[in-house]
């Protein structure tokens, strides 16, 4: 009886340890997802952590590890880390990079989660889907698109020379209209110094290359197509506002001048929404924007995603989590895109219920229908340099448009090959 006893109370103890070991295994394992991130903006970047944190409350399954990295060595570590098979869970990603990397089989397919939340890449820009969609799948889900550059006007000159504002209706022809009724030589030096429009040697000049049915890369990226026939047509009329119409300065006219919209002496450029900003500071005379005129009745312009977009590594553990973490991060940047300056919403629900009429840029947001993805690519540093430095040759007409062309072609393919 006494042996009983002891067995009983034995028994007993051991109840409770045997019951805890039971409810220890049945708890759920913790899903640990790292998440990579280039340093933005110091406001982001630390609404960022707050972000992580509100996931991780709401998904105490999932820890997540926020890893903020430099731009100037995002690309360069995160490469390393692929190479070992050791990148992050969850990447912010760029178009530039997107679809080397997808050719690599190192990004995974997001389509089925998509599926998942009822979502198609109809609900989405198609803009938006340039530079994550290969090969008719998603590999990176963007959060944001740029509205890309605007048509900026001076509204004073316009109104002493009693002349209308431009709108959407308006075509290069009406710029050309426009800009011969402007330019002229107001201090009576026989050289004029008043334009009516300024082509520049940026990438904003890009979209009349798209309106033409011209490309700057193909459609991978190995390419440089400067010297297609379309293109060229574009490359030639940016010359001829300059010779033919002779409604915008050369560089050499303008040197040392910077930026030319802001003396007061041009009617009109075309050139980021950022500018928005930088010219709300103009006090000497009123100005405007609306969208891109059209040319040959198409309106191209650029708009950009860039870096506004979340990948899944291919290797990871937790691809469901991951996706989890993925999809409430960018429905998250979505929905305080106006506060961050993160773009317009990629989904055109949510982007049409947020961007409402007294938003400063509601105007351009037909532009994003109509948008081409600037063609990003990781040299597009060189890339752009290479531009940069030949088309002002060809504004001051001490090189052809062909000869351009030509020129610019074997420099980008050579930069193209680099990579």
């Amino acid at each position: 009886m006494k042996s009983l006893i002891v067995f009983l109370m034995l028994v007993a103890l051991a109840l409770p340890l045997f019951a805890g070991a039971q409810s220890e295994a049945a708890a759920p394992e913790q899903a640990s997802i790292s998440f990579n991130h280039w340093i933005g903006p110091e406001k982001w970047a630390k609404e960022l952590d707050v972000w992580t944190a509100e996931f991780q409350q709401e998904n105490p399954e999932i820890n997540v590890r926020i890893e903020m990295i430099p731009w100037a060595g995002y690309w360069g570590k995160l490469q390393t880390a692929m190479a070992a098979n050791m990148e992050a869970d969850v990447m912010q990603m760029s178009g530039g990079y997107s679809d080397k990397f997808v050719a690599q089989n190192r990004l995974l397919e997001l389509d089925s989660y998509l599926n998942q939340e009822g979502l198609s890449f109809e609900n989405f820009y198609p803009a938006a889907l340039q530079e994550v969609v290969f090969g008719g799948k998603m590999y990176s889900l963007p959060f944001g698109v740029g509205k890309g550059s605007a048509f900026y006007f001076n509204k004073t000159l316009l109104d002493q020379n009693g002349l209308g504002y431009p709108d959407n209706n308006w075509s290069f022809e009406d710029v050309i209209e426009m800009g011969q009724k402007i330019t002229k030589d107001t201090d009576g030096d026989g050289k004029n110094d008043q334009w009516g429009f300024w082509i520049t040697n940026r990438t904003d000049s890009w979209p009349i290359i798209w309106a033409s049915g011209g490309q700057i890369l193909n459609e991978d990226k190995t390419k440089c197509m400067l010297d297609q026939p379309e293109a060229i047509e574009g490359l030639q009329f940016m010359k001829d506002l300059i010779h033919k119409y002779k409604i915008s300065p050369t560089p050499a006219q303008l040197e040392g001048i910077g930026d030319f919209f802001m003396t007061g002496k041009l009617v009109s450029r075309t050139v980021g929404e950022h500018y928005i900003s930088k010219y709300s500071a103009i006090e000497n005379f009123e100005w405007d924007f609306t969208v891109w005129p059209k040319l040959k009745n198409r309106r191209a312009p650029d708009v950009f995603v860039g870096g506004n977009q979340h990948a899944i590594s291919a290797n990871t553990e937790y691809p469901d989590q991951a996706w989890k973490f993925v999809y409430w991060m960018t429905l998250k940047h979505m929905e305080n895109s106006i506060t961050y300056g993160l773009g317009t919403p990629t989904l055109k629900e949510i982007a049409e219920r947020i961007i409402t009429p007294d938003v400063t840029t509601y105007r351009l947001m037909e532009q994003i229908a109509d948008g081409h993805s600037l063609d990003f690519h990781p040299n597009w540093g060189e890339m752009v340099d290479i531009y940069q430095s030949i088309i002002p040759l060809m504004f001051n007409d001490e090189i052809s448009v062909e000869e351009a062309a030509k020129t610019l072609t074997k420099r980008i393919d050579a930069t193209l090959e680099t990579f």
